[in-house]
């Protein structure tokens, strides 16, 4: 309960409990559950929102977005009548004191709190897990380091209107509370850019903006939907706000960084040799050939260039299903195939992503990936994930899948016919696409481990705060290319 961030949620309800004071403590609003019969004394809460059937409930959320400042000062005063000592200084010395007496000697005082990482995103992106969340876990875990997590969607969801001036202050209020050493914008495009930025600037706050995608240049061939969310003015402008007023901007791939550093607005730019990491999670198997796969976001036109292969593929060797895993719609030149063909629901959370796709037993792996310019800064993601997963890659050659693939590691395509003759391959030779997976993992292993990442982070970080943030700073291993 206590290494969870509870200002990052948009409100609490609790039975009668201390609960609802560590959710009162943190200012989010708060209400009280109370059984509709009345057999719960929350006496000891009057004066706070209490929530009951369902409707409670209901309109309780719709208040906490139209006027969430009512409630918490309802609550601050609440607080207040119970003359509770809430500053923590004098709570620790108080527990000192009385620990002094009971032992008959001095308690000595608890060494200083670890330095605090803010990050800033649009909401619980895969890029602000794979790039900080999982390889500082261990950090956090030793208590090496804080870090907290403030998202635009809690902010949506706590103001009607969040780019408002009570938007802004209470943003700033939840970064003041937390008294970071540091500010990570991970991929961010909300409001408040100029306000966050100023802030860390007065206080001497060094700020990274991180990038897994050119948020500059998203193409219409990633859909409408997506084209005109990351294209809206205000968003452009909090991204090139945060380029020019960054200490330090971390891309994902040498190519995005290249393409950063020409833009000349930031002061500047690095970036590290790995993006995503993993560790095996199905070790190659030798097995006959069952299942192609292909893992994707907003990406049907990528996947159309493998359609002219899949199909004749798909016809050649009726054993054969293909699962689509993600938000595309199943392409219509597939409804042939019928109940061979599965559509899996993309899964938001990362961890349980990775879970479920630990177990997904595909054998062969699709990357079909247009020469665009947005697409050529992108990183080998999916050839980390389909390697660990023990699938075997078949993905578009001369892109960022040529090195990862190098070795026997993965099979290149570039034309329908280089497609077709790799699947049709793999399909028909289990052993080779046994080998192909050993060599794959044992590369994952040996450069895309999570220790090298995790190593790759805190350098950068540390690189970027001019001092060791991050306990681990390993000299002989630098990850950081200027």
């Amino acid at each position: 309960m206590y290494d969870v961030d509870l200002t990052s949620y948009a409100f609490g309800i609790s039975a009668p409990s201390s609960v609802l004071i560590d959710m009162l403590l943190a200012r989010i609003p708060t209400a009280v559950w109370s059984d509709p019969d009345g057999l719960i004394d929350a006496s000891n809460y009057a004066g706070l929102r209490t929530v009951g059937k369902l409707q409670d409930w209901t309109e309780f959320a719709a208040d906490v977005k139209a006027q969430p400042d009512v409630i918490v000062k309802r609550q601050d005063q609440f607080l207040a009548g119970l003359d509770m000592v809430t500053d923590p200084e004098e709570v620790r010395a108080r527990f000192v004191r009385l620990l002094t007496n009971s032992v008959g000697k001095t308690v000595a005082r608890p060494s200083s709190r670890p330095s605090g990482i803010l990050f800033l995103a649009n909401g619980e992106i895969p890029s602000l897990h794979i790039s900080f969340i999982r390889p500082l876990r261990e950090y956090v875990d030793r208590r090496d380091v804080r870090v907290m997590t403030l998202t635009e969607n809690t902010l949506k969801l706590r103001f009607a209107d969040a780019t408002s001036a009570q938007g802004e202050q209470w943003m700033l209020d939840q970064i003041r509370t937390f008294e970071p050493a540091m500010i990570v914008a991970c991929s961010y495009s909300g409001p408040h850019a100029d306000a966050i930025a100023d802030y860390a600037a007065n206080r001497g706050i060094p700020l990274v903006y991180h990038l897994d995608d050119d948020l500059l240049s998203i193409p219409m061939e990633l859909g409408e939907r997506k084209y005109l969310f990351h294209n809206a003015a205000p968003r452009i402008a909090t991204v090139t706000t945060l380029l020019k007023r960054a200490d330090t901007v971390y891309c994902s791939t040498r190519a995005l960084g290249d393409r950063m550093k020409a833009l000349g607005l930031s002061k500047k730019v690095v970036f590290g040799d790995v993006y995503c990491a993993a560790r095996t999670m199905a070790p190659a198997e030798l097995r006959p050939v069952r299942t192609i796969g292909y893992m994707g976001y907003d990406h049907a036109h990528d996947l159309e260039l493998a359609i002219p292969a899949l199909v004749p593929v798909l016809r050649a060797n009726p054993d054969i299903r293909f699962d689509l895993f993600g938000s595309i719609p199943k392409p219509r030149e597939l409804d042939e195939f019928g109940d061979r063909v599965r559509v899996i629901p993309p899964i938001q959370d990362y961890d349980a992503f990775l879970e479920f796709f630990g177990k997904i037993g595909w054998d062969i792996g699709i990357c079909p990936l247009a020469d665009t310019a947005f697409n050529r800064v992108k990183a080998n993601t999916k050839w980390v994930e389909y390697t660990a997963a023990g699938i075997a890659v078949v993905a578009t050659g001369g892109m960022m899948y040529d090195e990862c693939s190098d070795g026997g590691c993965g099979a290149l395509a570039t034309t329908t016919e280089e497609w077709i003759a790799a699947l049709n391959r793999l399909c028909a030779d289990p052993e080779a696409r046994f080998e192909q997976v050993v060599r794959a993992q044992t590369k994952l292993a040996a450069r895309y481990s999570p220790e090298h990442l995790r190593d790759q982070v805190a350098d950068i970080l540390n690189e970027a705060a001019g001092r060791p943030l991050v306990a681990h700073a390993t000299e002989d291993r630098r990850r950081v290319a200027a």
